[in-house]
Order: structure tokens, then sequence, then C-alpha cells
């Protein structure tokens, strides 16, 4: 739900122009995002307890990654567009990447050895 929220939060500051629209975006945006403090169960729940160390530091190194080049990116877009509409669509795009993506995991099957 937290990707759906936020990929329609993005889709809509594509034609807005009014600050009250900004702020509501905002809203929208900040409450998806703040369901990102589930990551860690989640991975717990979904891959288990023995990797989740590591599980969640490539994860964490990932938003790391795109909060470093996202911010460039779309500078680099403004600066030769002179608007943020591109980069605001590339952005839902990958917002929707991201919701086939999680639609895609499943938990791993236990192997259970028996003697």
């Amino acid at each position: 739900m937290g990707f759906v929220l936020m990929t329609i939060a993005l889709f809509w500051l594509v034609p807005a122009r009014e600050a009250w629209m900004l702020y509501f975006i905002a809203a929208v945006f900040g409450f998806a995002f703040g369901t990102g403090v589930i990551v860690s169960p989640l991975i717990a729940d979904l891959f288990g307890l023995s990797s989740h160390g590591l599980i969640l530091g490539v994860i964490s190194f990932g938003y790391c990654i795109g909060g470093a080049i996202g911010p460039f990116m779309a500078g680099y877009i403004f600066d030769t567009t002179k608007s943020y509409q591109l980069a605001f669509l590339v952005c839902v795009g990958l917002s929707i990447s991201s919701i086939i993506l999680a639609s895609l995991l499943r938990p791993i099957r236990r192997v259970e050895y028996h003697m």
C-alpha cells in the first residue's frame, strides 16, 4: 500500500500548480513513506532471521544510492528541460516497478530435515 500511495502522490505532482496541492501531496507521500518502518519486520517474516542483517543492509544501501543519485538526476533533468515534470514521471515509473517487484516477493520455504 505504501508504494501505491507513493506512486499516486508522485503522479499528482505532475499537474500540481498551487501550494495547497503540494502540501496535500507531501502529506500523502509522507504517510506512504512512513510505512517504510515495516521493512525490518517484513524482511524477518519473508526471509527469516539468519540473514536478516545482510538483507536489511543491502536494502538500506539501495536507499542510500537512490538518495544520492535521485536529487542529482532530478536537478539535471530540470536544468535541461526547465521543468520537473519528467523527473516526477521517472519517479512514477520507478515506483510502479517497485510495486511489481514487491508483489513478487514470497516467503522462503524452510527445508525440514527428518532423521
